[in-house]
């Protein structure tokens, strides 16, 4: 089919047809005809998402446009047609979330999980420092109060410290699993 004879077919100008034949959308002989069922197979899996159908409308042609919607309706959508419209929401939906992930760092709701896992170890190392001293600290002052002797209190106090120290490790082992497993 002639150009001409395929824009009246789709119900669309010839300047539509010819940059339909442009973008690769229509399927075209040597000689530069339309192959007819071949490219209106095209154009349905390469749907204009927005709503439109591409082109211009010429006058009079609404016959034309009546019965190509009617058939586009009729057809169900080709695996191209599922597979374009999938693939464009994707990434539209792939691009709401990145800019919304960068939002959320940029105003101090998210940081780099390792970032936050140096933070945890500064933190708990620093922890660690300040509990290991509590024993040499305070043991003398407690048993000349008590009146007892130093190093039972500072025995004492140690195996607690232990306990303390070996809890403050677990929790801090577990929180890189907490923070890669979380809901977000």
């Amino acid at each position: 089919m002639s150009r001409a004879a395929y824009a009246k077919h789709r119900g669309v100008s010839r300047a539509a047809v010819t940059q339909w034949a442009t973008l690769g959308r229509l399927v075209l002989t040597e000689t530069g005809a339309v192959l007819v069922a071949e490219s209106d197979a095209r154009l349905t899996a390469t749907l204009n998402t927005r709503g439109g159908r591409g082109g211009k409308q010429q006058n009079g042609a609404r016959k034309g446009v009546a019965r190509a919607k009617r058939r586009d309706q009729e057809q169900d959508l080709t695996p191209e047609a599922e597979t374009l419209t999938k693939a464009r929401t994707d990434h539209t939906r792939t691009q709401a979330q990145l800019s919304a992930l960068e939002y959320r760092q940029r105003i101090g709701e998210l940081c780099e999980v390792t970032q936050m896992r140096k933070a945890i170890r500064d933190c708990e190392t620093a922890s660690r420092r300040i509990v290991e001293q509590i024993p040499n600290r305070i043991a003398a002052r407690l048993a000349a109060t008590l009146g007892v002797d130093v190093r039972n209190v500072q025995g004492l106090m140690q195996a607690e410290v232990d306990r303390i120290l070996e809890a403050i490790a677990d929790i801090a082992a577990a929180l890189p699993e907490k923070l890669t497993s979380t809901e977000h």
